[in-house]
């Protein structure tokens, strides 16, 4: 049972307990009327309790709505900076792999439009995917990046 759970059920017998003691008293009051003032003092009091716990309840179920909104809105900031971080990791390999495929380093803006119009205009993703799928055996065969596109 997890901790919502238990806490809607904590709240489910306090409800149970204070109506049980209404009831009860009400079955007395029937009984013997209200001649009683005990009877009735104990009446009001219940009464009262019971407004009050039901607007403690309420605050109860208030504040733990809140921290589930929370824990949630924690959760999704948690994954999204792990996606964040996985994609950096990608790309960082990605352009390891093509510097190392093709020799030389892309450090100005120049480089990274020329390596992008030759990656559009030779088709790359592609030709990757047909050699993916078994035109090209082992990657020790590859001796150039054209082995890879063409």
């Amino acid at each position: 049972m997890n901790p919502t759970e238990k806490f809607y059920r904590q709240l489910e017998k306090s409800d149970k307990v204070i109506a049980d003691c209404y009831d009860k008293i009400s079955k007395i009051s029937k009984k013997y009327g209200d001649l009683d003032p005990r009877i009735t003092e104990l009446k009001e009091r219940i009464e009262q309790e019971f407004g009050t716990l039901e607007q403690k309840k309420n605050q109860a179920v208030a504040y733990r709505q809140m921290q589930l909104n929370r824990q949630t809105a924690s959760e999704k900031k948690a994954q999204k900076t792990s996606d964040r971080q996985a994609r950096t990791h990608r790309l960082i390999q990605i352009g390891a792999v093509l510097e190392k495929g093709f020799g030389r380093t892309f450090d100005t803006e120049e480089d990274r439009e020329l390596l992008l119009q030759y990656l559009l205009e030779s088709g790359s993703g592609q030709a990757f995917d047909r050699w993916r799928k078994g035109k090209k055996t082992s990657v020790a065969s590859v001796n150039s990046l054209d082995d890879l596109f063409y």
